[in-house]
């Protein structure tokens, strides 16, 4: 998810009483295609979470940091956005990949 240019990621069980939000100190560049790489270590901490630009790892702050439970998901996966119509990523998305 994108916030005011910054990259905000989410793992969520339960939201806010067990979740991990961690956001990117630096904006992702606009305008121009951008690699982006976010990797969990399952540790369920926000410290096991590393997002880089461009093969750049950046900084972040841990906005939430209680996940405590597994989070599986029978929904659909959600890329550019936490479910609110208003804040629904722009853009253009190429060759993701899960692994």
């Amino acid at each position: 998810l994108l916030n005011d240019g910054m990259v905000r990621v989410h793992l969520t069980s339960q939201w806010h009483d067990d979740a991990i939000r961690v956001e990117t100190h630096n904006q992702v560049p606009l305008n121009t295609w951008t690699h982006l790489t976010v990797v969990y270590d399952g540790s369920h901490l926000a410290k096991g979470i590393r997002v880089y630009f461009n093969g750049e790892q950046q900084p972040h702050t841990a906005e939430i940091d209680s996940l405590f439970q597994g989070f599986g998901n029978e929904g659909a996966l959600r890329l550019g956005t936490a479910g609110d119509a208003e804040d629904h990523f722009h853009g253009i998305l190429d060759d993701v990949r899960l692994y």
